[in-house]
């Protein structure tokens, strides 16, 4: 038997169905395709992630004695070239999410069919099927609660599956033509704080599991601390599945409402995949129709200062300016708290600050994204209500509260005491403050938190008037 290997968002050898599955077969083509028609944004960030993660990939092949074939175009038409000219009797891949991934399964499908090739689609690479409906209904879950309840009780995790032990090329295959150089060691990128590739990702795990899952549930919202995973390059990639973390997470002695926390927040990560697999239009409108009529301002001004981190607002330039500029990451507490500041301080639209993070983020997950924005904006499923707004101030002295964070990344700050870091000089009760000569060049705010706070319950009751 003959067959090609589909990689899409499964850069790995470990619990990899597909691979797992063709390799018992017979001889195996791995292939990757960048499919530019595939990304409703530009993704120049995670692009140099993925060509570190193709090598680390290529090279755990060869030592199975085979290797990836990497191209770039229509992954319709290049899959049914490559399947041709080999000879290819079936296609292995994941099932993907997105309403463009269906289509073009779909398509390829029947392309595929016509040349006597068959397609073998063996699932989501997902803990819990996507397509889950709600409980005695045929609509998909709205609250995540009952979601995750059931899904815990109705479903045991799959053990993941262990990596092949050989991979059998193609018999004396030429060249295919078109094919691109997956890299050497000299083009490789390094990325602060993180190593790409399926041996990263399991050294993170571990790392995770021995150093901060004991805290977790305490320390997660803590930026300054090392308290969250930071897998979510790795699982976005799926350089690690979902399922591989949590057989390690039940072997773990730590706490069990360490535990129990951190496997609430995949639940997160799954619930936004059901999300994404009914409402695939959830990427750019709101999930709640009614919230289509909403009018956000135009504030382009506001809007690049946030992008370029220059606020006013401590916390939210930390992690926009420096963070997420620096390192493609950002830490959670952080998002949420840069996302509100946008969608309701500034009152800039939810689809405009998701499509920054879309083309920032090296962990860019398309469901976690879209429900992540709906959330704090609250036009999405189970969100967050229209009067919850995030006050940086308030957050930075609550969850940073030596500012460590905001020094760490924005050391023109570190000359004030812990108690004025997270207070802009116009937001102070005290009048005789002066900043040191070190932060003036930092940005007075560019609004007043209290006005824009009142202003935003007026724009969001004055839709609920009128919506429909």
């Amino acid at each position: 038997m003959r067959s090609i290997v589909w990689f899409r968002h499964n850069l790995r050898l470990s619990d990899n169905r597909p691979l797992s599955l063709a390799a018992k077969e017979g001889a195996v083509l791995p292939v990757y395709v960048h499919d530019p028609t595939l990304s409703l944004f530009p993704d120049r960030v995670r692009q140099r992630w993925r060509k570190r993660s193709l090598w680390e990939l290529d090279r755990s092949l060869r030592k199975l004695g085979n290797r990836l074939h990497v191209f770039s175009g229509s992954s319709c038409e290049i899959l049914l070239k490559v399947a041709t000219r080999v000879r290819a009797e079936r296609v292995y891949a994941f099932r993907g999410l997105t309403g463009e991934d269906r289509a073009l399964e779909e398509r390829l499908e029947n392309e595929l069919r016509k040349a006597g090739v068959s397609l073998h689609l063996t699932g989501f690479d997902t803990l819990y099927p996507p397509d889950l409906a709600a409980e005695g209904r045929s609509s998909p879950w709205k609250i995540f609660t009952p979601y995750h309840r059931f899904c815990r009780q109705s479903f045991l995790p799959e053990h993941p599956l262990p990596a092949p032990s050989r991979v059998d090329s193609l018999p004396s295959l030429a060249s295919l033509g078109g094919e691109e150089e997956v890299g050497g060691a000299g083009e490789v990128v390094s990325f602060v704080g993180f190593e790409p590739g399926e041996a990263g990702a399991m050294h993170c795990l571990r790392e995770f599991l021995e150093n901060s899952l004991a805290g977790y549930a305490s320390r997660r919202d803590y930026p300054a601390e090392e308290g969250t995973s930071r897998l979510s390059p790795h699982l976005a990639s799926g350089e690690i599945s979902v399922r591989e973390i949590v057989q390690r997470l039940q072997e773990s002695d730590a706490p069990g409402k360490d535990r129990e926390k951190f496997l609430e927040e995949l639940g997160w990560r799954e619930f936004s995949a059901h999300l994404l697999f009914f409402h695939p239009e959830m990427l750019v409108d709101p999930l709640k129709k009614e919230w289509a009529t909403m009018e956000w301002t135009s504030d382009e001004a506001g809007f690049l200062a946030w992008k370029e981190g220059r606020t006013g607002f401590p916390l939210v330039d930390a992690g926009m300016m420096r963070e997420l500029a620096e390192t493609g990451w950002m830490h959670n507490r952080v998002r949420m708290v840069a996302a509100s500041f946008l969608v309701k301080n500034l009152g800039v639209s939810w689809q405009s600050g998701s499509r920054w993070f879309a083309e920032r983020l090296l962990d860019y997950d398309p469901a976690n994204n879209a429900a992540s924005w709906q959330w704090v904006a609250g036009c999405g499923i189970d969100a967050a209500p229209y009067f919850r707004i995030f006050n940086p101030v308030l957050q930075g002295q609550r969850y940073d509260p030596h500012g460590k964070y905001v020094r760490r990344f924005l050391p023109e700050l570190s000359a004030l005491p812990d108690e004025k870091i997270h207070l802009p000089r116009k937001q102070s009760s005290s009048a005789d403050w002066e900043r040191p000569a070190s932060s003036q060049g930092y940005p007075e705010p560019i609004v007043d938190l209290s006005e824009s706070r009142e202003a935003a319950l007026r724009r969001y009751r004055r839709f609920r008037t009128l919506a429909p």
